[in-house]
Protein backbone atom coordinates (compact mmCIF):
# COMPACT_ATOMS: atom_id res chain seq x y z
CA UNK A 1 0.00 0.00 0.00
CA UNK A 2 0.92 3.46 -0.91
CA UNK A 3 0.31 6.56 1.64
CA UNK A 4 -1.54 9.16 -0.32
CA UNK A 5 0.91 12.15 1.25
CA UNK A 6 4.18 10.49 0.74
CA UNK A 7 6.51 12.49 -1.60
CA UNK A 8 8.96 8.75 -2.84
CA UNK A 9 5.23 6.75 -3.26
CA UNK A 10 6.90 3.79 -1.44
CA UNK A 11 5.04 0.28 -1.72
CA UNK A 12 4.75 -0.29 2.11
CA UNK A 13 3.68 -3.59 3.77
CA UNK A 14 1.52 -1.48 6.46
CA UNK A 15 0.80 1.95 7.54
CA UNK A 16 -0.38 2.59 11.15
CA UNK A 17 -1.15 5.43 13.39
CA UNK A 18 1.11 4.85 16.51
CA UNK A 19 1.46 7.26 19.82
CA UNK A 20 4.68 8.31 19.73
CA UNK A 21 5.08 11.58 22.73
CA UNK A 22 3.32 12.74 25.24
CA UNK A 23 3.45 15.30 27.82
CA UNK A 24 5.54 14.37 31.09
CA UNK A 25 9.05 13.49 31.90
CA UNK A 26 11.55 11.08 30.45
CA UNK A 27 15.20 10.19 31.29
CA UNK A 28 14.81 13.38 33.82
CA UNK A 29 14.06 15.80 30.63
CA UNK A 30 10.68 17.16 30.59
CA UNK A 31 8.46 17.33 27.67
CA UNK A 32 6.21 19.93 27.77
CA UNK A 33 2.82 20.79 25.39
CA UNK A 34 5.32 24.11 23.51
CA UNK A 35 7.72 21.01 22.85
CA UNK A 36 4.95 18.69 21.24
CA UNK A 37 3.90 21.23 19.04
CA UNK A 38 7.11 22.30 17.99
CA UNK A 39 7.90 18.86 16.67
CA UNK A 40 4.77 18.05 15.09
CA UNK A 41 4.57 21.03 13.35
CA UNK A 42 7.99 21.36 11.77
CA UNK A 43 8.10 17.55 10.68
CA UNK A 44 8.44 17.66 6.78
CA UNK A 45 9.11 14.18 5.78
CA UNK A 46 10.23 16.24 1.66
CA UNK A 47 12.64 17.23 3.68
CA UNK A 48 14.02 14.75 6.03
CA UNK A 49 12.19 10.94 6.43
CA UNK A 50 12.71 9.80 10.27
CA UNK A 51 13.64 6.00 9.28
CA UNK A 52 12.29 3.23 11.17
CA UNK A 53 15.30 1.63 12.83
CA UNK A 54 15.80 -1.11 15.43
CA UNK A 55 17.31 -0.48 18.73
CA UNK A 56 18.39 3.11 17.88
CA UNK A 57 21.00 1.71 15.50
CA UNK A 58 22.90 4.21 13.53
CA UNK A 59 23.94 2.11 10.62
CA UNK A 60 22.16 -0.67 8.09
CA UNK A 61 18.57 -0.65 6.34
CA UNK A 62 15.67 1.09 7.20
CA UNK A 63 12.58 -0.86 8.14
CA UNK A 64 10.40 2.00 7.13
CA UNK A 65 9.65 5.55 7.47
CA UNK A 66 7.86 8.04 9.46
CA UNK A 67 4.98 9.44 6.62
CA UNK A 68 3.72 12.45 8.96
CA UNK A 69 3.11 13.65 12.56
CA UNK A 70 0.02 14.98 14.43
CA UNK A 71 -1.15 16.28 17.50
CA UNK A 72 -4.28 13.92 18.98
CA UNK A 73 -7.07 16.03 19.72
CA UNK A 74 -8.09 13.39 22.47
CA UNK A 75 -6.13 13.42 25.41
CA UNK A 76 -5.07 10.59 27.29
CA UNK A 77 -6.37 9.41 30.17
CA UNK A 78 -4.17 11.71 32.68
CA UNK A 79 -5.24 14.61 30.83
CA UNK A 80 -1.53 14.29 28.65
CA UNK A 81 -1.71 16.02 24.96
CA UNK A 82 0.03 12.81 22.65
CA UNK A 83 1.90 13.10 19.66
CA UNK A 84 0.79 10.69 16.96
CA UNK A 85 2.31 9.14 14.14
CA UNK A 86 2.02 7.79 11.27
CA UNK A 87 4.24 5.18 9.70
CA UNK A 88 4.88 3.22 6.90
CA UNK A 89 6.73 -0.62 7.32
CA UNK A 90 8.61 -2.38 4.52
CA UNK A 91 8.04 -6.40 5.19
CA UNK A 92 11.27 -6.38 7.02
CA UNK A 93 9.32 -4.21 9.88
CA UNK A 94 6.12 -5.74 9.83
CA UNK A 95 7.31 -9.29 10.76
CA UNK A 96 9.79 -7.49 13.51
CA UNK A 97 6.81 -6.33 15.28
CA UNK A 98 4.32 -9.29 14.26
CA UNK A 99 7.48 -11.72 15.95
CA UNK A 100 6.94 -10.52 18.95
CA UNK A 101 10.38 -9.65 19.30
CA UNK A 102 10.15 -5.74 18.61
CA UNK A 103 6.73 -5.14 20.52
CA UNK A 104 8.32 -2.59 22.36
CA UNK A 105 8.94 1.58 20.57
CA UNK A 106 11.03 4.94 21.16
CA UNK A 107 11.70 7.65 19.30
CA UNK A 108 15.06 9.77 18.44
CA UNK A 109 15.22 13.75 17.91
CA UNK A 110 17.92 16.72 17.17
CA UNK A 111 17.87 20.30 17.92
CA UNK A 112 20.09 21.29 15.46
CA UNK A 113 19.67 19.41 12.02
CA UNK A 114 17.83 19.94 9.88
CA UNK A 115 15.88 22.60 12.23
CA UNK A 116 18.66 23.84 14.42
CA UNK A 117 16.70 25.18 17.46
CA UNK A 118 13.78 23.28 16.28
CA UNK A 119 13.15 19.73 17.77
CA UNK A 120 12.89 17.75 14.70
CA UNK A 121 12.22 13.90 14.30
CA UNK A 122 14.90 11.71 12.96
CA UNK A 123 14.24 8.21 13.85
CA UNK A 124 11.09 5.60 15.29
CA UNK A 125 12.73 2.50 17.00
CA UNK A 126 11.76 -0.87 17.18
CA UNK A 127 13.04 -2.19 20.92
CA UNK A 128 13.91 -6.04 21.59
CA UNK A 129 15.62 -6.22 25.19
CA UNK A 130 16.05 -2.87 25.40
CA UNK A 131 13.61 -1.64 28.15
CA UNK A 132 12.17 1.84 27.40
CA UNK A 133 12.27 4.80 29.67
CA UNK A 134 8.50 5.71 29.83
CA UNK A 135 5.84 3.42 31.70
CA UNK A 136 2.02 3.57 31.83
CA UNK A 137 2.02 4.50 27.83
CA UNK A 138 3.01 3.01 24.94
CA UNK A 139 6.72 2.83 25.32
CA UNK A 140 9.31 5.41 24.35
CA UNK A 141 12.67 6.27 25.18
CA UNK A 142 15.02 9.28 24.38
CA UNK A 143 18.58 9.34 23.93
CA UNK A 144 19.52 13.27 23.01
CA UNK A 145 23.36 12.35 23.84
CA UNK A 146 23.42 10.42 20.68
CA UNK A 147 21.94 13.27 18.56
CA UNK A 148 25.57 14.25 17.15
CA UNK A 149 26.21 10.80 16.44
CA UNK A 150 23.05 10.16 14.59
CA UNK A 151 23.17 13.81 13.09
CA UNK A 152 26.70 12.68 11.52
CA UNK A 153 25.29 9.22 9.70
CA UNK A 154 22.66 11.81 8.45
CA UNK A 155 24.79 14.34 7.44
CA UNK A 156 26.71 10.75 5.66
CA UNK A 157 23.89 9.52 4.20
CA UNK A 158 22.29 12.85 2.12
CA UNK A 159 26.47 12.90 0.91
CA UNK A 160 26.09 9.82 -0.15
CA UNK A 161 22.74 10.93 -2.59
CA UNK A 162 25.12 13.39 -4.11
CA UNK A 163 24.67 16.49 -2.18
CA UNK A 164 27.09 18.61 0.15
CA UNK A 165 27.21 19.77 3.55
CA UNK A 166 26.36 23.41 2.02
CA UNK A 167 23.58 22.25 -0.29
CA UNK A 168 22.18 19.94 3.23
CA UNK A 169 22.44 23.74 4.87
CA UNK A 170 20.62 25.31 2.00
CA UNK A 171 17.79 23.21 2.98
CA UNK A 172 16.92 24.57 6.67
CA UNK A 173 13.68 25.60 6.25
CA UNK A 174 13.00 26.46 9.41
CA UNK A 175 15.49 27.76 12.24
CA UNK A 176 15.52 28.83 16.22
CA UNK A 177 18.45 30.49 17.55
CA UNK A 178 18.84 32.82 20.88
CA UNK A 179 17.70 35.36 19.56
CA UNK A 180 15.16 34.69 16.21
CA UNK A 181 12.98 32.13 14.73
CA UNK A 182 14.27 32.41 11.05
CA UNK A 183 12.02 31.30 8.18
CA UNK A 184 13.56 31.13 4.75
CA UNK A 185 11.56 32.28 2.07
CA UNK A 186 15.00 31.39 -0.81
CA UNK A 187 17.70 28.98 -0.70
CA UNK A 188 20.79 31.73 0.19
CA UNK A 189 23.12 30.41 -2.53
CA UNK A 190 20.12 31.79 -5.40
CA UNK A 191 21.55 35.17 -3.98
CA UNK A 192 24.39 37.47 -5.13
CA UNK A 193 26.38 37.70 -2.56
CA UNK A 194 26.85 41.58 -2.30
CA UNK A 195 23.50 42.36 -2.44
CA UNK A 196 22.18 40.51 0.48
CA UNK A 197 21.28 42.92 3.95
CA UNK A 198 19.33 43.30 6.45
CA UNK A 199 15.79 45.30 6.69
CA UNK A 200 12.93 45.72 9.32
CA UNK A 201 9.75 44.81 8.22
CA UNK A 202 7.13 45.50 11.21
CA UNK A 203 9.35 47.34 14.23
CA UNK A 204 6.59 47.10 16.51
CA UNK A 205 6.23 43.32 16.20
CA UNK A 206 9.81 42.38 15.76
CA UNK A 207 9.86 40.60 12.60
CA UNK A 208 13.20 41.84 10.58
CA UNK A 209 14.27 40.19 7.17
CA UNK A 210 17.03 39.67 4.92
CA UNK A 211 16.71 40.63 1.36
CA UNK A 212 18.69 41.13 -1.98
CA UNK A 213 19.08 40.22 -5.66
CA UNK A 214 18.84 36.94 -6.98
CA UNK A 215 21.42 35.76 -9.12
CA UNK A 216 20.38 36.09 -13.24
CA UNK A 217 19.66 32.35 -13.58
CA UNK A 218 17.18 32.22 -10.30
CA UNK A 219 15.25 35.33 -11.41
CA UNK A 220 11.65 33.71 -12.37
CA UNK A 221 10.36 34.83 -16.03
CA UNK A 222 8.25 38.18 -16.06
CA UNK A 223 10.71 39.36 -13.68
CA UNK A 224 13.28 41.86 -12.59
CA UNK A 225 16.56 41.07 -12.27
CA UNK A 226 17.43 44.49 -10.44
CA UNK A 227 14.30 43.52 -8.27
CA UNK A 228 15.47 42.81 -4.24
CA UNK A 229 13.16 39.74 -2.43
CA UNK A 230 13.23 37.84 0.14
CA UNK A 231 15.78 35.63 1.44
CA UNK A 232 14.59 34.80 5.20
CA UNK A 233 12.12 36.17 7.60
CA UNK A 234 13.06 36.68 11.43
CA UNK A 235 10.81 36.55 14.34
CA UNK A 236 12.26 38.29 17.89
CA UNK A 237 11.71 35.90 20.87
CA UNK A 238 11.67 39.03 22.63
CA UNK A 239 8.05 39.83 21.41
CA UNK A 240 6.94 36.47 22.34
CA UNK A 241 7.35 35.13 18.85
CA UNK A 242 6.74 30.74 18.96
CA UNK A 243 7.19 28.67 15.68
CA UNK A 244 3.27 27.89 15.96
CA UNK A 245 2.60 32.02 15.84
CA UNK A 246 5.51 32.53 13.41
CA UNK A 247 4.32 29.92 10.74
CA UNK A 248 0.54 31.17 11.20
CA UNK A 249 1.78 34.55 10.12
CA UNK A 250 3.73 33.13 7.24
CA UNK A 251 0.98 31.11 6.24
CA UNK A 252 -1.36 33.95 5.57
CA UNK A 253 0.93 35.50 3.56
CA UNK A 254 2.60 35.23 0.21
CA UNK A 255 6.47 36.90 0.87
CA UNK A 256 7.52 34.96 -2.31
CA UNK A 257 5.54 37.08 -4.63
CA UNK A 258 6.96 40.29 -2.79
CA UNK A 259 9.85 42.79 -4.50
CA UNK A 260 11.58 44.71 -1.80
CA UNK A 261 12.54 48.32 -2.85
CA UNK A 262 15.09 50.26 -0.14
CA UNK A 263 14.08 53.78 0.38
CA UNK A 264 16.91 56.56 -0.66
CA UNK A 265 15.26 59.07 1.22
CA UNK A 266 17.57 60.30 3.95
CA UNK A 267 16.27 60.89 7.45
CA UNK A 268 15.64 64.57 8.43
CA UNK A 269 18.76 66.63 9.91
CA UNK A 270 18.16 69.38 12.36
CA UNK A 271 20.72 71.82 11.52
CA UNK A 272 20.82 75.97 11.23
CA UNK A 273 19.74 77.43 8.73
CA UNK A 274 21.79 79.87 6.61
CA UNK A 275 20.28 83.30 5.38
CA UNK A 276 18.08 83.52 2.70
CA UNK A 277 20.22 85.15 0.61
CA UNK A 278 23.25 83.03 0.95
CA UNK A 279 24.34 81.95 -2.22
CA UNK A 280 24.18 78.21 -3.29
CA UNK A 281 26.80 76.93 -6.31
CA UNK A 282 26.75 73.13 -6.45
CA UNK A 283 30.04 72.53 -8.01
CA UNK A 284 32.01 74.72 -5.31
CA UNK A 285 29.82 73.34 -2.26
CA UNK A 286 30.43 69.43 -3.85
CA UNK A 287 33.82 70.05 -3.04
CA UNK A 288 33.51 71.10 0.78
CA UNK A 289 31.11 68.36 1.04
CA UNK A 290 33.36 65.81 -0.29
CA UNK A 291 36.12 67.50 2.20
CA UNK A 292 33.75 67.05 5.70
CA UNK A 293 33.17 63.71 4.45
CA UNK A 294 37.07 62.63 3.29
CA UNK A 295 38.71 59.50 5.94
CA UNK A 296 42.02 58.57 4.89
CA UNK A 297 42.34 59.76 1.25
CA UNK A 298 38.68 57.80 0.74
CA UNK A 299 35.17 58.79 1.74
CA UNK A 300 32.78 58.07 4.39
CA UNK A 301 29.69 57.21 2.97
CA UNK A 302 27.70 56.97 5.73
CA UNK A 303 28.62 61.32 6.34
CA UNK A 304 28.43 61.80 2.72
CA UNK A 305 24.83 60.70 2.49
CA UNK A 306 23.46 63.09 5.75
CA UNK A 307 24.73 66.19 3.54
CA UNK A 308 21.74 65.09 0.87
CA UNK A 309 17.96 64.47 0.85
CA UNK A 310 18.18 61.17 -1.54
CA UNK A 311 20.66 58.55 -2.39
CA UNK A 312 20.42 55.13 -4.48
CA UNK A 313 20.63 52.61 -1.79
CA UNK A 314 22.07 49.94 -4.70
CA UNK A 315 24.99 52.05 -5.61
CA UNK A 316 25.52 53.99 -2.38
CA UNK A 317 29.64 54.24 -3.11
CA UNK A 318 29.10 56.26 -6.17
CA UNK A 319 28.94 60.23 -5.99
CA UNK A 320 26.37 60.54 -8.58
CA UNK A 321 24.17 57.98 -6.48
CA UNK A 322 23.64 60.97 -4.18
CA UNK A 323 20.54 64.02 -5.24
CA UNK A 324 19.43 67.11 -4.14
CA UNK A 325 22.01 68.36 -1.68
CA UNK A 326 21.37 71.53 0.90
CA UNK A 327 23.74 71.57 2.90
CA UNK A 328 27.43 73.46 3.00
CA UNK A 329 29.51 75.18 5.22
CA UNK A 330 28.60 78.68 5.74
CA UNK A 331 30.72 80.83 8.67
CA UNK A 332 32.47 78.01 9.10
CA UNK A 333 29.42 75.81 10.02
CA UNK A 334 27.56 73.23 8.62
CA UNK A 335 24.04 74.26 7.30
CA UNK A 336 21.33 74.04 5.30
CA UNK A 337 21.35 76.62 2.25
CA UNK A 338 17.56 78.10 1.85
CA UNK A 339 18.24 78.17 -2.12
CA UNK A 340 19.59 74.92 -2.05
CA UNK A 341 16.44 73.79 -0.23
CA UNK A 342 14.59 75.53 -3.20
CA UNK A 343 16.16 73.92 -6.24
CA UNK A 344 15.94 70.45 -4.65
CA UNK A 345 12.04 71.23 -4.62
CA UNK A 346 12.23 71.87 -8.13
CA UNK A 347 14.08 68.63 -8.93
CA UNK A 348 11.56 65.93 -7.70
CA UNK A 349 11.32 63.97 -11.09
CA UNK A 350 15.02 62.87 -10.39
CA UNK A 351 14.01 60.40 -7.90
CA UNK A 352 12.12 57.42 -7.96
CA UNK A 353 8.16 58.17 -7.66
CA UNK A 354 7.80 56.42 -4.75
CA UNK A 355 10.05 58.51 -2.22
CA UNK A 356 8.47 61.52 -3.76
CA UNK A 357 5.94 61.70 -0.51
CA UNK A 358 8.89 61.24 1.94
CA UNK A 359 10.91 63.61 0.67
CA UNK A 360 8.10 66.41 0.18
CA UNK A 361 7.64 65.62 3.96
CA UNK A 362 11.66 66.30 4.92
CA UNK A 363 11.40 69.66 2.63
CA UNK A 364 7.97 71.07 4.01
CA UNK A 365 10.05 71.22 7.21
CA UNK A 366 13.02 72.86 5.46
CA UNK A 367 10.20 75.89 4.33
CA UNK A 368 8.58 75.41 7.56
CA UNK A 369 12.21 76.72 9.12
CA UNK A 370 12.32 79.61 6.26
CA UNK A 371 9.09 80.54 7.35
CA UNK A 372 7.45 79.71 3.67
CA UNK A 373 5.30 77.01 2.43
CA UNK A 374 6.49 74.31 -0.07
CA UNK A 375 5.01 75.34 -3.34
CA UNK A 376 2.68 71.87 -3.55
CA UNK A 377 1.30 73.25 -0.50
CA UNK A 378 -0.33 75.68 -2.12
CA UNK A 379 -2.07 73.44 -4.36
CA UNK A 380 -3.07 70.61 -1.37
CA UNK A 381 -4.65 67.37 -3.20
CA UNK A 382 -6.15 64.35 -1.35
CA UNK A 383 -3.66 62.32 0.15
CA UNK A 384 -3.58 58.41 -0.31
CA UNK A 385 -4.30 56.32 2.00
CA UNK A 386 -1.43 54.17 3.13
CA UNK A 387 -0.20 50.86 5.42
CA UNK A 388 1.91 51.35 8.60
CA UNK A 389 4.31 48.00 7.77
CA UNK A 390 4.52 45.06 5.39
CA UNK A 391 1.49 42.83 7.62
CA UNK A 392 -0.80 45.38 6.21
CA UNK A 393 0.86 45.42 2.48
CA UNK A 394 0.56 41.81 2.16
CA UNK A 395 -2.86 41.99 3.78
CA UNK A 396 -3.84 44.07 1.27
CA UNK A 397 -2.41 42.27 -1.72
CA UNK A 398 -4.19 39.05 -0.39
CA UNK A 399 -7.76 41.28 -1.41
CA UNK A 400 -6.32 42.21 -4.85
CA UNK A 401 -4.98 46.16 -4.43
CA UNK A 402 -2.70 48.22 -2.65
CA UNK A 403 -2.72 51.56 -1.96
CA UNK A 404 0.00 54.24 -1.61
CA UNK A 405 0.92 54.71 1.58
CA UNK A 406 2.57 57.79 3.93
CA UNK A 407 4.70 55.85 6.14
CA UNK A 408 8.79 54.37 6.03
CA UNK A 409 7.53 51.55 4.47
CA UNK A 410 5.71 51.64 1.24
CA UNK A 411 3.92 49.84 -0.64
CA UNK A 412 3.67 50.89 -4.11
CA UNK A 413 0.82 49.69 -7.18
CA UNK A 414 3.21 46.98 -8.19
CA UNK A 415 3.22 45.07 -5.23
CA UNK A 416 6.78 46.35 -4.32
CA UNK A 417 7.29 47.06 -0.57
CA UNK A 418 9.93 49.78 0.09
CA UNK A 419 11.51 49.59 3.31
CA UNK A 420 14.78 51.36 5.25
CA UNK A 421 17.60 49.41 5.79
CA UNK A 422 18.89 49.21 8.95
CA UNK A 423 21.13 50.98 10.61
CA UNK A 424 20.31 53.87 7.48
CA UNK A 425 18.59 56.29 9.96
CA UNK A 426 21.68 57.78 11.09
CA UNK A 427 21.01 61.50 12.77
CA UNK A 428 23.64 64.19 11.40
CA UNK A 429 23.28 65.22 15.08
CA UNK A 430 25.32 62.79 16.27
CA UNK A 431 28.17 63.02 14.01
CA UNK A 432 28.54 66.50 13.96
CA UNK A 433 31.10 68.18 13.07
CA UNK A 434 32.34 71.36 14.63
CA UNK A 435 33.04 73.50 11.57
CA UNK A 436 34.57 76.65 12.81
CA UNK A 437 36.82 74.93 15.01
CA UNK A 438 37.87 72.80 11.81
CA UNK A 439 38.42 75.91 9.69
CA UNK A 440 40.38 77.97 12.80
CA UNK A 441 42.79 74.82 13.43
CA UNK A 442 42.91 74.91 9.35
CA UNK A 443 44.52 78.57 9.56
CA UNK A 444 47.01 76.91 12.23
CA UNK A 445 49.98 76.03 10.96
CA UNK A 446 51.14 74.53 14.22
CA UNK A 447 52.43 71.26 13.45
CA UNK A 448 50.36 69.88 17.11
CA UNK A 449 47.02 71.30 15.56
CA UNK A 450 47.36 69.09 12.20
CA UNK A 451 48.69 66.02 14.40
CA UNK A 452 45.38 66.08 16.27
CA UNK A 453 43.30 66.56 13.09
CA UNK A 454 44.73 63.94 11.52
CA UNK A 455 44.04 61.91 14.88
CA UNK A 456 40.58 62.97 14.41
CA UNK A 457 39.91 61.80 11.16
CA UNK A 458 41.51 58.43 11.88
CA UNK A 459 39.28 57.65 14.89
CA UNK A 460 36.26 58.39 12.37
CA UNK A 461 37.57 55.89 9.79
CA UNK A 462 38.20 52.98 12.58
CA UNK A 463 34.72 54.00 13.62
CA UNK A 464 33.22 53.55 9.95
CA UNK A 465 35.28 50.58 9.63
CA UNK A 466 34.37 48.89 12.66
CA UNK A 467 30.41 50.17 12.01
CA UNK A 468 31.22 48.12 8.93
CA UNK A 469 32.22 45.00 10.27
CA UNK A 470 29.35 45.22 12.67
CA UNK A 471 27.07 44.92 9.66
CA UNK A 472 28.73 42.29 8.07
CA UNK A 473 28.39 40.21 11.50
CA UNK A 474 24.91 41.05 11.55
CA UNK A 475 24.39 39.67 8.27
CA UNK A 476 25.97 36.76 8.46
CA UNK A 477 24.01 35.78 11.86
CA UNK A 478 21.61 36.10 9.46
CA UNK A 479 22.23 33.82 7.11
CA UNK A 480 22.86 31.25 9.66
CA UNK A 481 26.62 31.89 9.33
CA UNK A 482 27.21 32.49 13.51
CA UNK A 483 24.93 32.91 16.25
CA UNK A 484 23.42 35.42 18.15
CA UNK A 485 26.14 34.16 21.41
CA UNK A 486 29.04 34.47 19.20
CA UNK A 487 28.34 37.82 18.63
CA UNK A 488 27.26 39.19 22.01
CA UNK A 489 30.62 37.43 22.87
CA UNK A 490 32.37 40.17 20.86
CA UNK A 491 33.03 38.96 17.52
CA UNK A 492 32.56 41.88 15.72
CA UNK A 493 35.29 43.74 18.12
CA UNK A 494 37.55 40.84 17.77
CA UNK A 495 37.31 41.30 13.69
CA UNK A 496 38.17 44.91 14.22
CA UNK A 497 41.22 44.11 15.79
CA UNK A 498 42.49 42.68 12.29
CA UNK A 499 44.32 44.69 10.13
CA UNK A 500 43.70 45.65 6.36
CA UNK A 501 47.67 45.53 5.70
CA UNK A 502 49.86 44.15 5.23
CA UNK A 503 48.31 41.82 2.41
CA UNK A 504 48.87 37.90 2.38
CA UNK A 505 49.34 35.84 -0.80
CA UNK A 506 46.71 32.96 -0.59
CA UNK A 507 46.73 31.22 -3.95
CA UNK A 508 46.88 33.55 -6.66
CA UNK A 509 45.11 36.33 -4.63
CA UNK A 510 46.43 38.64 -2.24
CA UNK A 511 44.07 39.19 0.63
CA UNK A 512 44.28 40.81 4.15
CA UNK A 513 43.87 39.02 7.54
CA UNK A 514 40.14 40.58 7.91
CA UNK A 515 39.26 39.33 4.48
CA UNK A 516 40.49 35.75 4.99
CA UNK A 517 38.93 35.43 8.99
CA UNK A 518 35.71 36.64 7.40
CA UNK A 519 35.86 34.16 4.71
CA UNK A 520 36.60 31.46 6.88
CA UNK A 521 33.36 32.25 9.11
CA UNK A 522 31.42 31.33 5.93
CA UNK A 523 32.66 27.77 5.63
CA UNK A 524 30.64 25.40 7.34
CA UNK A 525 31.61 23.67 10.80
CA UNK A 526 31.98 25.03 14.25
CA UNK A 527 32.98 28.54 15.39
CA UNK A 528 36.24 26.63 16.46
CA UNK A 529 37.26 25.14 13.25
CA UNK A 530 36.12 27.86 11.23
CA UNK A 531 39.19 30.00 13.18
CA UNK A 532 41.55 27.41 13.09
CA UNK A 533 41.52 27.16 9.31
CA UNK A 534 42.08 31.09 9.25
CA UNK A 535 44.78 30.50 11.27
CA UNK A 536 46.30 28.06 9.47
CA UNK A 537 46.23 29.79 6.23
CA UNK A 538 47.64 32.46 8.29
CA UNK A 539 50.65 31.16 9.39
CA UNK A 540 51.69 28.68 6.50
CA UNK A 541 51.22 31.22 3.56
CA UNK A 542 49.81 28.16 1.87
CA UNK A 543 49.71 27.96 -2.23
CA UNK A 544 46.39 25.73 -1.63
CA UNK A 545 44.01 28.15 0.13
CA UNK A 546 41.91 25.65 0.48
CA UNK A 547 43.84 22.98 1.72
CA UNK A 548 43.59 23.56 5.55
CA UNK A 549 39.52 23.32 4.85
CA UNK A 550 39.36 19.83 2.62
CA UNK A 551 41.88 18.60 5.57
CA UNK A 552 38.09 19.23 7.68
CA UNK A 553 35.78 17.67 5.51
CA UNK A 554 34.70 21.23 4.29
CA UNK A 555 34.14 21.06 -0.15
CA UNK A 556 35.65 23.67 -1.68
CA UNK A 557 34.92 22.84 -5.02
CA UNK A 558 32.94 26.12 -6.35
CA UNK A 559 35.74 28.30 -4.88
CA UNK A 560 38.90 26.33 -6.58
CA UNK A 561 36.65 26.00 -10.22
CA UNK A 562 36.02 29.52 -10.04
CA UNK A 563 40.19 30.28 -9.22
CA UNK A 564 40.63 27.97 -12.22
CA UNK A 565 38.45 29.97 -14.20
CA UNK A 566 39.98 33.00 -13.46
CA UNK A 567 43.60 31.83 -14.44
CA UNK A 568 42.11 30.76 -18.20
CA UNK A 569 40.17 34.16 -18.88
CA UNK A 570 42.15 36.74 -16.77
CA UNK A 571 39.58 39.46 -17.62
CA UNK A 572 36.43 37.12 -16.14
CA UNK A 573 35.46 38.85 -13.01
CA UNK A 574 35.20 37.29 -10.12
CA UNK A 575 31.58 37.33 -9.76
CA UNK A 576 31.16 36.16 -13.48
CA UNK A 577 33.54 33.14 -12.33
CA UNK A 578 31.52 32.35 -9.22
CA UNK A 579 28.62 32.18 -10.82
CA UNK A 580 29.87 29.91 -13.99
CA UNK A 581 31.54 27.78 -11.50
CA UNK A 582 28.40 27.34 -8.98
CA UNK A 583 26.39 25.98 -12.05
CA UNK A 584 29.35 23.99 -13.11
CA UNK A 585 30.00 22.09 -10.28
CA UNK A 586 25.93 21.53 -9.39
CA UNK A 587 25.87 19.81 -12.86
Amino acid sequence: MKYEGDPYQVEYALIQDVEVLREGTWNWTGYDREFIEEIALIYDPAMLRAKVAKDHEYYGPAFGHVLALRLEDDLSADGSLRLMATVGFLDSGKAMIESGEYNERSIGWASFHPTPGIPYLWEFSLLGVNTPAAVGMEPIIFKPEEAEQMTRQLEVDRMNDGQTLGAIANQLVWEKTEDYIRHQVRQPSRFLEKTLRTIELDVDAGIMAVVGKLKPEYVPDGGKAASMVMQNVMFSLKMDWTLAKAKAWIGERNLAAIDVALSGVVPLQDLPMADAETEWDIEASETRRQEIASVDGGIDWVMYRLLHLWYDPDEKEKHESYKMPIVDIVDGELKVVPKAVIAAAESLADIPEADVEAVKQNLEKYYAKMEQSAPWQDKPEDSPTGVESIKDLVNLSQQGGNEMPETETVATETGTVIVREVGSTEDLSKKTIEMRELTERREMEAQETLRKEYAELAEKAEAARNESIRSEVRTMQAEGYITGAQVDMGLAEALALLPDEPLILVGTDRRSALSIVKNALKYGGKLKLKLEIARDILNEDLSDPFAKARSHGIDTSVDERRIQLQKDDPKMSHAAALDRATREVKK
